[in-house]
């Protein structure tokens, strides 16, 4: 959230949500100005359509149940407003040796977000480097983490998708 405020989205236009009191404790310490509360995705406490923007963070890629998934995305529809954007930034790969996190494939994110019905794909972006990676690069080399990222997207970790949500 901080990035959009540095793209100079004004605080007060802000709502997060997060299951972790502590995380949202934090957030309202750094930025007093935003919305921000604890609560569960699958509920959110806000009206339908209510943003023109909604996010997601590495979450869906963490989250073990099908059922818990689809309701997040539901919800996420929910609140977005007929021709808003949902931004959707998870791993491209499963976490090595768990069951329970696994990679946000383009199969899912139109299953979760019933493309091309209730949204659409607007575009795809790499996002950033695989950790082990992206961190070495950016410690030893930082100059060279986007050539790296242009150059062998296998080492790109997770994926960037944006959806607009549809007007019917």
């Amino acid at each position: 959230m901080a990035r959009f405020i540095e793209l100079g989205v004004a605080p007060d236009n802000l709502n997060g949500i997060d299951i972790l009191p502590d995380r949202v404790e934090v957030g309202r310490q750094r930025y007093p100005q935003m919305h921000l509360r604890s609560g569960n995705a699958e509920h959110l406490p806000y009206p339908d359509a209510e943003f023109d923007l909604t996010m997601e963070s590495t979450m869906f890629a963490t989250l073990p149940h099908q059922r818990l998934r689809q309701g997040i995305a539901d919800e996420m529809l929910r609140v977005t407003k007929p021709g808003g954007l949902i931004l959707l930034v998870d791993w491209r790969y499963s976490k090595p040796r768990s069951r329970d996190h696994r990679r946000l494939t383009k199969g899912m994110i139109r299953e979760l977000f019933d493309v091309p019905g209730s949204s659409k794909i607007a575009g795809v972006e790499r996002g950033a480097l695989i950790p082990p990676v992206g961190r070495f690069i950016s410690r030893r080399a930082p100059a060279g983490y986007f050539p790296v990222q242009a150059l062998l997207p296998v080492l790109v970790g997770v994926n960037v998708t944006l959806l607009r949500r549809s007007f019917g």
